[in-house]
């Protein structure tokens, strides 16, 4: 074939053009790189998920995230040689991205693979061709959301010894089946020596002795009538004493009283030294929490997130979910220093409830009704804590009574700190003496609060009335010694020294701190100053009040997954 003279220029011209692109590219600063290191820096671009509970890190849920790295192909010819030929960059594998061709140039590195993670879509062939790799597997996550067959087949799949396999993800379809699923003898050829993290959805029911020595456990929606016991559910505990993470959402032994055969013995107690993380989520009933906690031994660094809708049963009362009894085992809720209480949502619309044991602090959040409040407060061994932090939305709920108010405070002792975003006047005076029974001298309600802070913007309550109640306890012989306000606002207080004259406390002292806009009224300053001898103002300030670490990767791993039938997937 004769190509025309005009067609040979404009190929040499094209072939001259790419040499100047290369060579122009070549002389980039990034390019004089080693080879190793670009590869490097080419991993840290790619979508890394976490190993357990494999979800996209806050604030990442772009659809089509995990494909972008694969920009870095159309840049120049020296940054497809280096990727061609770095294994590591095509070591992660997914059921919808080219599977064939991810395995062939990952060559013998350990591989990370989806199935139906992230799409959704199982092909078999597919399927059979990433299962062929079983002894390079490292991670296997597999949702069988839109498996074509029933689970049984997927299973004859799963029988080859994986002997490099850290992590499992299986998640079953529940509504393809009536029957429960239970894993059986041969997965894997029961030969999974590293295996250390497992999740497992819509499975009841495994071997004993299947799954040992592991670190991190999620169970995710079993069937009500074939879960565990708790005497089973405390042996499969027994064989993990390294358990670090531990989330049972809507799943493990929650077998009525009757139905919790075999029974466990009174005195047995599993200890989890290493626990980090507890994770209890629509649950629905308290009593299988606290018959577990029972038989625990947890840490003091142990963190407990107990949360979902509020309880199905009447009868049951979230004060029931620390036992009363067998407490000294739970090291992480007999040093409990602070008590948050928080009437609002966990997020708009949402009617879940949180109750939460972290670092110390106990955490009561949600849209609880004034008798659970007052009932848990009651129960909880809170007979250790020094500060009260209290956040209302009483637009939403029921308000508490003054009564009730009355009733909580009666269980704490020293320093209070409010953070009432509505009517704070109705939660300081349950603290008022003269609204309280007669009392005298140390009957007197909070006998040893000496500390209030108090922070709400434009709905705290008024200057007047702090100093009001100050002024009642301090003839009641329980002064306020201590008191902090952010923000203050310019009818509210002012920041500048009282005059002596004006002020027959000369010990008294007010400061203000970070606050560059904070108006002038003497009076109001008088007026608190003479009651009480300390009193800041802070400077407004977003501090969060949820827990650490919340919402946690087992919460966020449950509403993704209630949500996977959506088309748009991450």
């Amino acid at each position: 074939m004769e190509y025309g003279s005009a067609w040979l220029n404009q190929r040499r011209l094209r072939i001259a053009a790419a040499m100047i692109r290369g060579t122009r590219n070549s002389l980039q600063p990034i390019n004089r790189l080693p080879p190793e290191l670009l590869a490097i820096i080419f991993l840290m671009v790619q979508q890394h998920l976490p190993s357990f509970l494999p979800i996209p890190r806050a604030g990442v849920y772009k659809q089509r995230h995990h494909l972008e790295w694969l920009k870095v192909l159309h840049v120049c010819r020296h940054w497809r040689a280096v990727t061609a030929t770095c294994a590591r960059l095509w070591a992660t594998i997914d059921s919808d991205l080219a599977p064939s061709t991810f395995i062939r140039r990952s060559a013998k590195a350990p591989l990370t693979v989806y199935v139906g993670i992230r799409s959704g879509n199982i092909h078999q062939q597919d399927l059979e061709t990433i299962l062929s790799q079983t002894r390079r597997i490292r991670e296997l996550h597999i949702d069988a959301f839109r498996w074509q067959i029933s689970a049984t087949p997927l299973y004859e799949l799963l029988k080859k010894p994986a002997k490099s396999l850290v992590s499992l993800t299986i998640l079953i379809d529940s509504d393809r089946n009536s029957t429960p699923h239970d894993l059986p003898p041969t997965l894997f050829s029961a030969e999974m020596p590293k295996l250390r993290q497992l999740c497992l959805a819509h499975v009841t029911s495994w071997p004993k002795r299947l799954f040992r020595d592991l670190t991190h456990v999620c169970l995710y929606q079993q069937d009500r009538e074939f879960r565990p016991s708790t005497s089973d559910f405390l042996d499969f505990l027994e064989g993990c004493p390294l358990l670090e993470e531990l989330a049972l959402i809507d799943a493990g032994p929650t077998r009525s009283t009757a139905g919790d055969v075999p029974a466990v013995l009174s005195h047995r107690v599993v200890p989890l030294d290493h626990l980090r993380e507890l994770n209890c989520g629509s649950m629905g009933y308290a009593l299988p929490i606290t018959r577990l906690l029972s038989h625990l031994a947890l840490p003091a660094s142990t963190a407990m997130y107990f949360w979902g809708a509020p309880l199905q049963l009447p009868t049951e009362e979230l004060s029931q979910l620390i036992p009363d009894t067998n407490r000294t085992h739970l090291q992480n809720v007999r040093g409990i220093k602070e008590c948050r209480l928080i009437r609002s949502p966990l997020s708009v619309g949402s009617s879940y409830q949180l109750v939460a044991v972290v670092d110390s602090i106990i955490y009561i959040c949600g849209p609880f009704s004034p008798p659970e409040v007052v009932g848990m407060i009651s129960h909880y061994l809170l007979s250790h804590v020094r500060t009260l932090v209290i956040k209302e939305c009483l637009y939403t709920f029921t308000n508490i009574t003054d009564t009730m108010w009355r009733d909580v405070f009666g269980y704490f002792l020293t320093h209070l700190r409010l953070r009432p975003y509505y009517l704070t006047r109705s939660i300081l005076s349950a603290l008022y003496p003269s609204q309280n029974p007669p009392r005298t001298g140390g009957d007197i309600l909070c006998p040893s609060l000496i500390s209030v802070q108090i922070e709400g913007g434009n709905d705290a309550v008024a200057t007047a009335y702090i100093a009001l109640l100050a002024g009642a306890r301090r003839e009641g012989g329980s002064p306020i010694v201590d008191l902090k306000i952010s923000p203050f606002h310019h009818h509210r207080l002012d920041p500048k020294l009282p005059s002596p004259s004006s002020s027959p406390s000369t010990h008294s002292t007010i400061s203000v701190s970070d606050s560059d806009d904070l108006p002038a009224e003497e009076e109001d300053a008088t007026i608190l100053t003479e009651r009480i001898p300390n009193v800041q103002v802070l400077k407004e300030q977003d501090v969060s009040m949820s827990p650490p670490r919340w919402p946690t990767r087992a919460y966020m791993w449950h509403l993704k997954h209630a949500n996977r039938r959506t088309p748009a997937r991450w």
